[in-house]
């Protein structure tokens, strides 16, 4: 029988290729976004996704799985965020996204998972001196499940870009098995050297046309540093379209 998984805030659907390609069937998903609802469903016709705001869906209509995952809004959690709020604790407060992993432990009775899978932003661990992240721990903890959590960098698992997220994995506390998070595949004295831009992207028209970014790059692009050469990862991308390399 195939691992099957319900999927909250499912964006366009990253995480869901992943889990695709692992073999997991994904029973039902949903995004608020109606761009990345566009985008998921050509992507996914055959998944059942609603295109809705998952406060307001009632979760009793969600169906069984072995899996729970997803990534709620980062902004309120991350560096940039900070930078334009000051760090301010009733700033984190007031801003409803922060509470929205709520929306997980919700969702739990009704899909009875076996494993919880989250990832958000490496500020989720230091906004408020940690206290969001120690809440969302607390929270699946009383639900029933072990928590397990890291910082991981994608640059260390081949991806050209440097990207440090926050992953939280919840194992219900029935289940006789504990999580080891994956141990790096790239870098300096690890199996294989980090993956390039060129490798990555190297192979695209130089003047493309069509689905491309046409504009020039953001100022903050280019007077933070950002850039970087072909023959190395990227920073971190962010959602804008003009700082992507």
């Amino acid at each position: 029988m195939p691992i099957t998984a319900v999927s909250l805030f499912s964006g366009c659907g990253g995480f869901d290729l992943g889990a695709r390609r692992a073999g997991v069937e994904i029973l039902w998903a949903n995004d608020v976004y109606r761009f990345a609802a566009a985008t998921y469903r050509k992507h996914f016709p055959d998944v059942a996704f609603t295109h809705t705001d998952i406060t307001l869906f009632d979760k009793r209509r969600l169906p069984r799985a072995d899996l729970l995952f997803g990534c709620y809004p980062c902004q309120g959690f991350s560096d940039g965020a900070r930078r334009r709020v000051g760090g301010e604790e009733r700033d984190y407060f007031a801003n409803e996204r922060n509470f929205l992993y709520q929306q997980f432990v919700e969702a739990i009775p009704h899909v009875q998972p076996a494993v919880v899978f989250i990832e958000n932003v490496r500020g989720l661990r230091s906004s408020v001196n940690g206290w969001f992240f120690a809440a969302q721990k607390q929270a699946l903890e009383q639900a029933g499940y072990v928590v397990y959590a890291e910082r991981l960098n994608t640059k260390e698992y081949g991806l050209p870009q440097s990207r440090e997220r926050i992953f939280i994995v919840g194992v219900r506390r029935d289940i006789d098995f504990a999580y080891t998070f994956p141990t790096p595949t790239h870098g300096p004295g690890l199996p294989h050297p980090y993956t390039t831009q060129f490798e990555a992207i190297g192979q695209l028209p130089r003047w493309p046309t069509g689905e491309f970014e046409a504009s020039g790059f953001h100022g903050h692009y280019l007077t933070r540093n950002r850039k970087r050469g072909w023959d190395t990862y990227s920073n971190t991308i962010v959602a804008h379209s003009d700082h992507v390399p």
